[in-house]
């Protein structure tokens, strides 16, 4: 399960958009807007390039996109 408030905040915090990030992924947006809500999983490569785009170090690329059941 992804961790949507942990993702959407590193994306404020490297000043990206969801058009940006559908941009560099090749997406539309309706399926960035699927795989950041949650309703569609992301592929390996595209965990990997969105963990590049935002920098991310592992523990918080495992934090967002390895979350533990948020509910």
């Amino acid at each position: 399960m992804i961790n949507t408030r942990l993702l959407q905040a590193h994306m404020i915090l490297k000043g990206l958009t969801v058009k940006d990030l559908a941009d560099a992924q090749g997406w539309s947006l309706r399926t960035a807007y699927r795989r950041i809500n949650g309703a569609t999983a992301f592929t390996v490569p595209e965990v990997q390039k969105t963990k590049e785009l935002l920098e991310l170090d592992p523990p918080t690329t495992n934090a967002i996109f390895f979350a533990a059941d948020l509910s």
